[in-house]
């Protein structure tokens, strides 16, 4: 079973070195790493060619910058893997990653797609990426989510540690474009509604998955509360009448309550969104 490991990256050449050593310290030691730089003007083609004199396993893919979800549909057209494994380039594995979903897959034989657990830490960062304040790390699930629970925003969705077989969406489905962010809750999403019973967890928290907030480029903290409204929007609207999306509470209060805190901050009287999680923190 050959693993593609799919890692897009803008202008994170500092970062992707930790990533990328972690991922080749694998106890399963069958994968390809697919590289797809969307157009960092930075070092990364050096950090990764360097790399690459010694790892076999290692693609790079350039491409004009187009967003993460092209540079991940980029990485997905030129897999040879049998599984698809997606890793953003700022977060880092443990040795046993890639053996977990495969454990995950024979003990399944309906498994088609599914996520690994995390360890989420929370930092901001100025915009030389030194922390500034953090939160404690954490594992996100202490129990085992189900599909519904994704599609209800009851457990954040992340692209870090979210796998599928190739095959199973090959020519189907694809990242969306439009959206620049929490693309990956619509990803699953797609993917859930094709086999809502192909859904696996690996409980294991094996992702380190590092969420930085700030004001440097390319971080998804950089979205406004207006952003969250519409992205949320959006992504009920075009699920609205997936199966799994029944029940769900969370729309329209969570739309409503991003677009009063983008009026809140517009007039002076709330921080912006990339402080959500550091109400404390003078950037003065």
């Amino acid at each position: 079973m050959l693993f593609s490991i799919i890692i897009p990256t803008y202008n994170r050449a500092n970062l992707l070195v930790k990533s990328l050593e972690s991922i080749f310290a694998q106890d399963y030691s069958h994968f390809e790493v697919i590289i797809v730089d969307d157009g960092s003007t930075d070092n990364t083609m050096t950090v990764v060619h360097d790399m690459q004199v010694y790892e076999k396993r290692l693609r790079y893919i350039y491409q004009k910058n187009s967003g993460a979800s092209s540079a991940r549909n980029a990485g997905l057209m030129a897999a040879k893997g049998d599984l698809i494994v997606y890793l953003d380039s700022d977060d880092s594995v443990l040795p046993n990653f890639l053996s977990h979903i495969q454990v995950a897959f024979q003990n399944n034989e309906q498994a088609c797609f599914g996520i690994v657990n995390q360890i989420r830490h929370i930092i901001l960062v100025d915009k030389n990426l030194n922390i500034l304040q953090e939160k404690p790390a954490e594992v996100l699930c202490t129990q085992a989510p189900t599909l519904q629970d994704y599609y209800h925003w009851k457990v954040k969705t992340t692209s870090s540690g979210l796998f599928h077989k190739r095959d199973f969406v090959q020519g189907n489905i694809f990242w969306d474009v439009t959206l620049s962010y929490i693309e990956d809750w619509d990803f699953l999403l797609m993917l859930g509604n094709v086999k809502p019973d192909g859904f696996v967890f690996v409980m294991e928290p094996l992702v380190y998955y590092t969420q930085r907030y700030g004001s440097t480029e390319g971080m998804c903290s950089n979205a406004t509360y207006g952003d969250w409204a519409n992205a949320f929007d959006f992504i009920y609207k075009k699920h609205k009448e997936d199966s799994l999306m029944q029940g769900q509470n969370w729309w329209p209060e969570r739309v409503e309550k991003y677009t009063r805190l983008q009026k809140l901050v517009e007039e002076g009287l709330e921080k912006p969104a990339r402080y959500k999680y550091f109400p404390e923190y003078n950037e003065d």
